[in-house]
């Protein structure tokens, strides 16, 4: 390929008309990771019945270690399809929403680690880390930045402002 080839690709991949393939990496990692966190919740929700929750004792710690594990890997694991299907169309706050769903993800796996040490935390981990250093990518920054001001943008502006 010559320059002038290039050229045109990268302005076309600045303008988003070409979908950079870490950005399809980090959709389809946002994917997996919705779908596992959504089953984790609905899994670990079906595990007990209402009856178990409530012991002369009091309630039960398992029970409530999975209440924990459905109501906080519900909601992330519907942020992080959310913000696959915005990256998928390009809307820029899913970048910033998959950058929440991350710190979420890492946050309570970190809990799970001090407190019980769980096996399925140590692959959403990685999934996490991966995800978050492609999320900071050159090429996934640059498809999410905001196009700058033309002149006639600048004009209008300043003619706003006076």
């Amino acid at each position: 390929m010559n320059d002038v080839d290039q050229t045109i690709r990268r302005g076309a991949r600045v303008r988003g008309l070409v979908r950079p393939w870490p950005l399809r990496v980090i959709i389809v990692l946002l994917i997996v990771e919705g779908v596992a966190l959504l089953g984790l919740s609905l899994g670990s929700s079906g595990w007990f019945s209402g009856a178990q929750l409530i012991s002369n004792q009091g309630v039960f710690p398992r029970a409530t270690d999975l209440l924990y594990l459905s109501g906080v890997f519900g909601p992330i694991g519907l942020a992080a399809l959310m913000a696959a299907l915005g990256l998928l169309i390009r809307l820029r706050f899913a970048w910033l929403l998959a950058m929440l769903v991350q710190a979420s993800i890492l946050l309570t796996c970190l809990q799970l680690y001090a407190q019980q040490r769980p096996q399925y935390i140590y692959p959403l981990m990685l999934c996490s880390i991966i995800t978050v250093l492609y999320l900071n990518s050159l090429e996934v920054r640059v498809a999410f930045q905001a196009a700058p001001f033309s002149r006639a943008e600048r004009s209008l502006e300043a003619l706003d402002e006076s």
